[in-house]
């Protein structure tokens, strides 16, 4: 590792060095313009047809950056890319022209020519240093590197995979086509708060923040969802909002705490209508994307998201891949002891709706490969779905799985401003009894209660997770590689949990009386400031030992 970073160094020191000779000679290394007459991709396809050998008179300029450079005595070659198109230049290198470093950003003028083997290329004439790379080039081979890696240096990661790059390009295209599909169907795309007094819509601990002019804490958003129901309530009949939300939770290959959520309500409509409108939303992400609707998924095998999709019932998916039959109806006794019969725990709060689901969670959803319509949620993880019409312990509601992956989930929105306020109630309840951190019933659910007795009319709400879906798009098996930025550890920080404490000092004023019972949050001090409290109690012991004589003199 030391002799690496030696290299990094001397590299780095290398190129300044140059870059002070050239503004010695009067050249500017950074210049701020290059007038470029075409780009690479427009070069390729142009003379796709150019036989070997083939001389033109055609004069061009264009961009790019140096990613391999080749020395044949005499001639030196440089693979030149931009835009995921690369283009070979050649360059007679006896007037003692110093060629670029790989990593440069140059501009090129030459002539339009063919190598011997049939290479489009450019004969060079003049080139211009645009921005030198002062940073050592990586393996030359492209060989891959981790994930960890690739996340925390994503320019790098850019720069060097251009299958990285294409990814990011089909995210951005199946976001286009999500547009386009809803704004066809009449959908207008709105924005609602990512900062609140209070998180809503969702069950998960929020991220808190303190905005100093208002002199409060706010939260940013878990769900959109209250907001964009209120819209509905207001007249707004077809909204959507594709937006950041945040999640104080775990990470893993499948969650991250900012991900993008697309969320949409269309009043005058139930899960039913979401049911078709997640299929086409999707389809059309893919063909956006993809120009297919076949993917292959992580494990390999290949997946045709074309319509229809297969719909069933959670009950009936549990009792096809384990044999049991669990219902959110049945006697809870009778539901324990299945959960007791397959080897699966449960919580004394659990009710037979959220055995059901957790069965469901723990030994069916992997294997869900194809996409599948899943039904028959429980009212008891329900809180915001109105009751199915057939069976009042069940929810209009569905979630989308695909790849064995949640990528969906629906209802048909509760619109009974009594009962709604019951639910949230009920669900404050459960997770007070077990032991869980939870939101709801804060005032911002509140708001929407006293919202509903406005009047929402009958709506179906839909939500995809924008990062899964493009996962499944682009066969990628670590949410990392979908999200430009992931959120990561900072390379100098220190894991909590590793010496069991904190260095950090809090930023909140210490608490300067406390009610009897009250917790007091410890403080955690800086290593300097540790080190000027002992040497402070150290020089007071001292002082008291001195006065002892005197004391017994006394």
């Amino acid at each position: 590792m030391g002799e690496l970073q030696h290299a990094r160094t001397s590299w780095r020191a290398a190129r300044l060095a140059e870059l002070e000779g050239m503004r010695c000679a009067g050249v500017d290394p950074y210049p701020g313009r290059f007038d470029a007459t075409t780009s690479i991709s427009q070069l390729r396809a142009q003379f796709v047809d150019l036989p070997a050998s083939a001389e033109t008179e055609e004069r061009v300029s264009c961009t790019g950056r140096v990613v391999l450079l080749r020395d044949h005595g005499g001639i030196w070659f440089v693979t030149l890319e931009s835009g995921g198109a690369k283009l070979q230049l050649m360059c007679d290198s006896r007037p003692r022209v110093e060629p670029p470093r790989r990593g440069d950003l140059i501009g090129v003028t030459g002539l339009i020519v063919a190598s011997r083997t049939g290479e489009l290329s450019v004969r060079v004439q003049e080139f211009e240093l645009l921005s030198a790379s002062l940073v050592a080039p990586g393996d030359k081979r492209g060989r891959p590197r981790s994930v960890e890696h690739r996340s925390r240096y994503r320019e790098a990661d850019l720069m060097e995979n251009l299958q990285s790059r294409k990814v990011f390009t089909m995210r951005s295209e199946a976001i286009s086509g999500i547009r386009v599909a809803l704004e066809a169907r009449g959908f207008l795309e709105v924005e609602t708060p990512v900062f609140a007094a209070d998180a809503g819509g969702a069950t998960a601990r929020p991220f808190v923040t303190r905005h100093n002019a208002l002199g409060q804490d706010l939260m940013m958003r878990i769900a959109p969802e209250l907001f964009l129901k209120r819209l509905v309530i207001g007249g707004m009949d077809r909204v959507f909002e594709l937006g950041r939300v945040f999640r104080n939770e775990g990470m893993s290959a499948k969650h991250n705490p900012e991900f993008t959520m697309l969320e949409v309500y269309q009043a005058y409509a139930d899960y039913i209508d979401m049911m078709e409108l997640v299929q086409h939303v999707v389809v059309e992400a893919a063909l956006a994307s993809l120009g297919s609707t076949t993917v292959r998924i992580p494990s390999g095998q290949q997946v045709d998201l074309a319509l229809p999709w297969r719909r069933a019932s959670m009950s009936d998916l549990v009792f096809e891949h384990t044999g049991e039959r669990i219902e959110a109806r049945m006697e809870l006794g009778q539901a324990r002891a299945a959960l007791g019969r397959m080897g699966l725990g449960f919580d004394e709060a659990w009710g037979s709706g959220r055995c059901l689901v957790a069965v469901f969670e723990d030994r069916v959803e992997a294997n869900l490969i194809s996409p599948t319509i899943v039904t028959g949620h429980p009212v008891e993880t329900s809180p915001l779905a109105r009751h199915c019409r057939t069976d009042p312990s069940l929810t209009e509601r569905f979630e989308v799985i695909v790849g064995g992956m949640e990528l969906a989930n629906a209802y048909s929105e509760l619109n009974d401003p009594v009962e709604q306020r019951e639910r949230f109630m009920s669900e404050r309840s459960r997770a007070q009894a077990a032991g869980e951190e939870t939101l709801l019933s804060s005032p911002l659910d509140q708001r929407y209660v006293e919202a509903l007795e406005r009047g929402l009319p009958p709506t179906g709400g839909l939500g995809i997770g924008i990062d899964r879906l493009v996962m499944l798009l682009t066969n990628s098996s670590s949410i990392r590689d979908v999200i430009l930025f992931p959120t990561m550890r900072s390379p100098h920080a220190e894991t909590p949990a590793a010496n069991g404490r904190s260095d950090l000092v809090p930023t909140a004023p210490l608490p300067t009386a406390t009610a009897p019972g009250a917790q007091v949050a410890a403080v955690r001090l800086s290593g300097l400031v540790r080190v000027v409290a002992m040497l402070t109690s150290l020089v007071g012991v001292l002082t008291m030992l001195s006065a002892v004589p005197a004391i017994s003199a006394r």
